[in-house]
């Protein structure tokens, strides 16, 4: 559709907005949903498309303080004046303040109360229409997530959806790319339960943990250690938080039940308290029936193991993919930014194994300039790559943050179905997207995520202009049944010990708990990355070869060193991982034995 379009439905809609409030108007109640934000203030939807903020005047407030606190500027008074019909500001009474002139912060205060089952995707903001909310308009979706209703047109573009108004479920992704900055920098926190009633239970032992139930709380007490922090050996290991912000919300949930006073100066032996609803499966006591049902996917996944080998790789098919490129520079922290050191890493995995192995290898993405030849460093942002699509695709805002992603997996899945139909043996195709991260700062070293079976129940496929490529009409559509998820999963963890072993054997530094996941966990949502979600390659690695957050990792990161011993690793790793002798197997922690 184009763009005049958007804009004139972007025109009427602002307008509509600051029309004298509705909800003021009792026959109009049924038409609008409420949800409480903070205190006195409510968040309003009308007819699912106009959001309005509720709040209750104070005795010294004005249309200016008013429009000062919410609005983050004075002269967006006669504005809120105009939305409540020029009525007096009174101590005690209500007054709308339109969704289009709120400050960043309200707005993302007003989506979060109105939307809770909203939140972040892979490399994107999920919208989910509630029940009830029928009608929903892209128009409104884009004004809410992205500040400008006429950014609707990528919306229906890079989610491969039609004009027509929403029905309740329906899901709308938003690329980060566009989506408004404050919902990557302030995520709602981690929600405490509702306290429940209990009768005490007695002490339960799980390794490091001791569970209790006091009646008031169900949780899990952790003596701390010397030497050790909150946010690295009670969040990063027990809950599996990665996330800066996610991190620091558990680790005010924790410090809240503790009665910790001082975060810095925690006494050794101190009982941490741990929610148990925050807790990974594998660390509950025996018998709780998530820990069994974590345990039980586990051992239908370790049952299958490669039967081929492969002296000095010959007829492997190594398939290697750089996260981000072009405009999506990817995360950028502490002076380095993703893209263009993970893209080296590629190109000497690359160098490595067609000099030194008798392996075929497959890229995804090349740069322009430079091709595939390892560079020095350091790098300067060019945003000269392009994925290996027929035609070839080059990301450009604001499709970036989903449509190449997605063109990846298309891509190779289509490597992966000219080998076979070659006659190639599926145990004998490898998959890895190397990516840097971007965590907690007291997290660092290398991890593996793999396609976790439970993450990959659905269908999987797009439409739309920007998918018209020879890949896509291959197979737009991909399931998965049971056994090829059991069997995708046992085979990365497979590979993916390897790697780890192989990586720690280099002395390169190694994420210090569970280095290998099945799925991220970021702002309350859990997914497996869609690179390796939706990739029919049944080895399939996404590797994430430093936290750009540490200073340390960021360092490392920037030595051409650094990136060739992680290029050797890869290989000494595929080396073993295909000659004889018994595959390794992973624990829960994700450590090869």
């Amino acid at each position: 559709m184009p763009r005049g379009r958007g804009c004139a439905r972007a025109s009427v809609l602002v307008a509509a907005l600051l029309l004298p409030h509705p909800a003021l108007t009792p026959a109009r109640a049924a038409s609008t949903r409420r949800a409480p934000v903070a205190g006195s203030v409510v968040a309003t939807l009308e007819k699912a498309n106009g959001i309005f903020l509720e709040v209750q005047a104070g005795p010294r407030d004005s249309y200016i303080s008013l429009a000062v606190a919410y609005a983050g500027s004075e002269r967006r008074w006669a504005d809120i004046e105009k939305a409540n019909a020029g009525r007096p500001v009174r101590p005690g009474l209500f007054y709308a303040i339109p969704f289009e002139i709120l400050s960043a912060g309200e707005r993302a205060r007003c989506l979060v109360a109105l939307f809770p089952g909203d939140g972040p995707g892979d490399e994107a903001w999920v919208h989910r229409v509630p029940e009830g909310d029928d009608g929903q308009t892209l128009e409104s979706v884009a004004l809410w997530f992205t500040g400008d209703a006429s950014l609707a047109d990528d919306l229906a573009e890079s989610n491969g959806i039609e004009w027509a108004p929403l029905s309740a479920g329906a899901e709308v992704t938003i690329p980060a790319a566009i989506l408004s900055p404050v919902f990557l920098k302030t995520p709602p926190p981690e929600p405490a339960p509702p306290p429940v009633p209990r009768k005490p239970a007695l002490p339960v032992k799980a390794g490091d943990l001791t569970f209790m139930d006091d009646g008031a709380a169900s949780y899990a007490v952790y003596r701390l250690k010397a030497g050790e922090a909150l946010y690295s050996a009670v969040v990063a290991r027990f809950t599996g938080r990665l996330d800066p912000d996610d991190v620091s919300a558990v680790a005010a949930r924790i410090v809240q039940l503790s009665g910790i006073k001082k975060l810095t100066s925690i006494p050794i032996g101190y009982p941490v308290k741990i929610p148990r609803d925050l807790i990974l499966p594998e660390h509950l006591p025996q018998g709780d029936p998530l820990r069994e049902k974590y345990e039980k996917g586990l051992a239908a996944a370790e049952r299958h193991q490669i039967t081929t080998r492969a002296r000095d790789l010959g007829g492997i098919t190594i398939i290697l993919d750089a996260g981000h490129g072009g405009d999506d520079v990817g995360a950028q922290r502490n002076g380095v930014h993703e893209d263009d050191y993970v893209f080296d890493i590629v190109c000497r995995i690359k160098e490595l194994a067609e000099r030194t192995t008798a392996a075929r290898v497959l890229t995804t993405i090349k740069d322009r300039s430079s091709g595939f030849a390892p560079q020095e460093g350091p790098f300067g942002v060019d945003r000269d790559e392009f994925l290996l699509t027929t035609p070839v695709y080059f990301p450009r805002q604001p499709h970036v943050a989903t449509v190449g992603v997605n063109l990846r997996w298309y891509l190779v899945n289509s490597y992966f179905r000219s080998a076979i139909a070659a006659g190639a043996n599926p145990e004998r195709i490898v998959f890895v997207s190397v990516h840097a991260d971007s965590l907690h700062p007291s997290v660092r070293g290398a991890m593996v995520y793999v396609p976790g079976q439970g993450y990959r129940t659905g269908t999987y496929g797009h439409v739309g202009r920007m998918y018209d490529r020879k890949e896509v009409g291959e197979l737009r559509y991909v399931k998965f049944s049971t056994g090829e998820r059991e069997t995708a999963e046992g085979l990365s963890r497979r590979l993916a010990a390897r790697l780890i072993a192989a990586f720690t054997a280099a002395g390169l530094p190694v994420h210090a708990y569970e280095p290998i996941r099945d799925h991220v966990i970021r702002r309350r949502r859990s997914w497996t990355p869609a690179v390796i979600r939706t990739s029919l390659v049944p080895q399939s690695l996404l590797l994430e070869v430093v936290n750009l957050n540490n200073n340390e990792d960021a360092a490392l990161l920037k030595r051409a060193s650094f990136r060739q011993k992680v290029a050797e690793a890869f290989l000494d790793a595929l080396r073993r991982h295909y000659s004889a002798g018994a595959p390794p197997t992973t624990t829960a922690a994700g450590k090869a034995r």
